[in-house]
Order: structure tokens, then sequence, then C-alpha cells
């Protein structure tokens, strides 16, 4: 047998191995932590527990797999498939709802042996008000035989069960193509401007970099925490700053999806504290350096952080409380205690509270100011409202599928009566009911 390209892309094989290697990439991306979506110290973690698999993934960028060549690749393929295949189930539709499931054959004037049959010596009025109360209404003439038809909106459950699947792919196709992703981490009253470089940024194959149409302050982040400990929620404050100057509030959270001028913005869920730390040598000179620790989801740990800067000599080791009175997880009363080292060797260590200063070694250390940070995410999106477009198209062809069972009548001349020829197009055992229903309504009698 001779396989044309066209069979090849259509073959129920084709097709089902196409979506397994979809699946599989979905199922994977859930294994394998996605750029775009993992926060950036959660990520280092994983990277450094999987070494050996880190060459791999990079190679076939696993860690941002939607949008690499070969996933778009993948759609491509299907897509032409379900293109073509669509394009046969609308034929085919149009077919049996115009020229009729059942052939006939002219000199005989008979039925094809698929259709249940039976004759009636009843006036051709009768026999068309019974079967228009039945739900059978006229369509046509097919050869020498009226064509009545019931539900034939069911012809189109397939057609549409391939459209929808066919838009979704392309609209996921657009979207993995043209997409624009940006991670921000920001400190509250941190202005990122459209200039700013990204924490990390990804596009689509045919995407330009990601610029911000706007600039972005983050006003405030608010953490919530559940009573028994662990984080519960973040809220971030941001404002918009048009190029004109003009502002616009909102707020984002842990869960839900903030959108504004075609942006979507989606909270992470993590945040921690900025410790602004100013420090005063014996000459008197000074300087501020920034201890940047992720923060801790219970009162009674710490979290901790490794500094090393260029304005000073020394290493820093550094851990904080949320609270110094361990009343709160949420408050501002956070105690950070601070070791310098040069080397192994400690030179000072202190433990400060907001307003508090102290010796550190060869330092005068104040703790100026304390901010929190959180992780945003942008995402420059076409295509999402196509896919929920396709999704509604394919459960509205799997509705007319399986709901509207699409029934036919033939009613041809015989003699000094008619013969009435019915065919159900799938599920025929659960309607033959309705067929001896009009057959004893009729007073019709069994052909065999």
């Amino acid at each position: 047998m001779r396989f044309s390209p066209k069979h090849l892309l259509t073959a129920p094989k084709t097709v089902v191995g196409l979506l397994l290697l979809l699946l599989c990439s979905v199922i994977l991306s859930t294994v394998i932590p996605q750029e775009f979506s993992t926060p950036a110290s959660s990520l280092a973690l994983w990277r450094e527990a999987h070494p050996f698999w880190q060459p791999i993934i990079q190679k076939f960028a696993l860690d941002r797999l939607f949008t690499s060549p070969w996933f778009a690749g993948l759609l491509f393929l299907l897509l032409i498939s379900l293109a073509v295949t669509t394009y046969d189930q609308v034929q085919v539709s149009y077919k049996k709802m115009f020229d009729g499931n059942i052939r006939h054959r002219q000199e005989g004037s008979t039925l094809a042996a698929t259709a249940e049959q039976f004759e009636v010596f009843s006036h051709e009025k009768t026999i068309a008000s019974a079967l228009k109360e039945a739900g059978y209404y006229k369509i046509g003439r097919k050869d020498t035989a009226d064509r009545f038809l019931k539900h034939p909106w069911g012809y189109w459950g397939l057609p549409l069960l391939h459209l929808g699947l066919f838009v979704t792919i392309a609209a996921a196709l657009l979207l993995v193509a043209t997409q624009k992703e940006g991670v921000l981490r920001l400190s509250e009253k941190e202005t990122h401007t459209p200039t700013n470089p990204w924490l990390y940024e990804d596009y689509g194959l045919f995407a330009k970099s990601f610029i911000l149409p706007v600039a972005v302050r983050l006003e405030s982040v608010v953490p919530e925490f559940w009573s028994e400990g662990g984080l519960k929620n973040i809220s971030s404050n941001l404002v918009f700053i048009e190029p004109s100057g003009q502002t616009t509030e909102m707020t984002t959270s842990t869960g839900s999806i903030l959108q504004y001028n075609g942006l979507r913005i989606y909270q992470e869920n993590e945040f921690g504290t900025n410790f602004h730390l100013l420090l005063t040598d014996r000459a008197g000179n000074k300087g501020i350096v920034v201890l940047d620790i992720a923060s801790p989801t219970t009162l009674d740990k710490a979290s901790y952080g490794n500094f090393d800067f260029q304005e000073i000599p020394y290493h820093i080791k550094a851990k904080y409380y949320a609270d110094a009175a361990g009343k709160t997880l949420s408050g501002n009363n956070p105690l950070l205690v601070i070791r310098l080292l040069a080397g192994n060797e400690v030179r000072g260590e202190l433990s400060l509270r907001r307003g508090e200063s102290g010796p550190l070694g060869p330092y005068e250390a104040k703790l100026v100011e304390i901010t929190r940070w959180t992780g945003l995410i942008f995402w420059e999106k076409t295509g999402m409202p196509g896919i929920f477009g396709g999704i509604f198209i394919f459960s509205l062809g799997s509705l007319l599928y399986y709901f509207t069972i699409p029934r036919e009548m033939y009613c041809q001349k015989l003699g000094n009566g008619y013969r009435l020829s019915w065919r159900c197009s799938r599920f025929r055992d659960h309607y033959r009911e309705e067929y001896r229903a009009l057959r004893e309504r009729l007073q019709g009698t069994e052909r065999s």
C-alpha cells in the first residue's frame, strides 16, 4: 500500500503519537522546574541537587520547554494534521447532511440493507405529520424518496471536535512563537523602568526582547501566614507609570492574575527582607551594603545569607528572625544577627534591630532601613483567547456528537402505499424504540 504525505499526517498513529509526545512534554515540565515560573532560589537548589542532568537540560531547553523550537515543531505538525483532518470531516458531514447516509438503487426502488423498513398505506400528509411530531423534518428528496432528518446538527459534532483542537493548537503555537516572559525581583519603593534588565527573560521563536511599555514601582509587600506557620499568601501593591507620567495603582497576589495594558502579572510565592547596613570605618569613611535574605516562615527559625562586597575586604554571614519579640511573622521588627569574617577568623558579631547601631569589627554598623522584596512574573501573550475559544468549540462538538444523534427517515412511494426506511447514524440500539413507536402509530408492516 502506498502512503501519501496526507495519509501519513492524518493517520491515527501519527496523531496519537504527536499527542502523546505533547503530553509527555507537559509531564516533563512538572518534573523539571521551569525558569519562568520557579523562584530563583528554588531553581538554584534543584540544579545543585541534579548536576548530572544539567547538560541535557540546557541542550534541549528542558527548563524553558514551552518556548523551545522542538516543542513548537510538535505543535506545528499536529496543527497541519488537524487542519487536513478538519477539512475532510467538514466534507463528510456536508455530504451526510445534504446527500444522505443511505444510497438508493434506481431500478429496484430499494434502500440499503442497513436501514430498518416498514410499509404503510396511510396518506402522505399523515406520514409527514407523524414524522414532524417525532422531530423529523423534510429536507429534500433523495433519488425516488423524500428524505426526513432529525437532529441534523449532530453530523457536525466530529468536525467541531477537530476544529476545536485545531483552533486550540493554532493558538498555542502562536503563544509559543510570540510570547514574552520576564521575571523581576523588586524591593519596596523600587522602580523598574523599561530600559532596566530583567532578572530572567525568555521569549518565543518569533518575538523580540521583552520591553515593558510602562515603568513599574513596588509600593509595598504584604505577606500572610498560617496560624501554625508557613506562608499563606503574598500581596504586592504596584504602581504603573505611563510615559506621560500618569500613574495607576493595582494589587496582585498569590494565585491571582493581574492584567494591565496587555500584560499579565503573576505574584511569585516568595519574599524576603533587604537590610540596609551603614558601615563606618575608623577613618570616618561610610558605605551602605544591602543584605538580601529570604523570609523565615516560622518564628523559631532564622533565614540565612552569605555575602561578599567589593566595598569591604570581609565576608559577611547573616541571619534574621522574623520578629525580635517572637510574636508575629508578619511584623516589622525583625532581628538581624551579623558575623564578620576574614577567612575563617571571626572579626566581629552584632545583633541589630531597626535603627540600632553597634561595633562590628573595624566598623561602626547601623541598620538604617529595612524593606521587603518579592518576585513578579510579567507575561505578554497573544493567543490565550484562541485557546479558550478552541476549548469551547471542542466542548460544543462533544455535546453535539454525543447528545444530538442524527436519525434519517426515507419515504418512498410503493404501489398503493409507502415504504419508510429508518436509519440511526450511531448508538442505534438506544433509539430503536423511537422507530418502533413510529411504525406502530402509522400501522406499518415490518419488512424482513
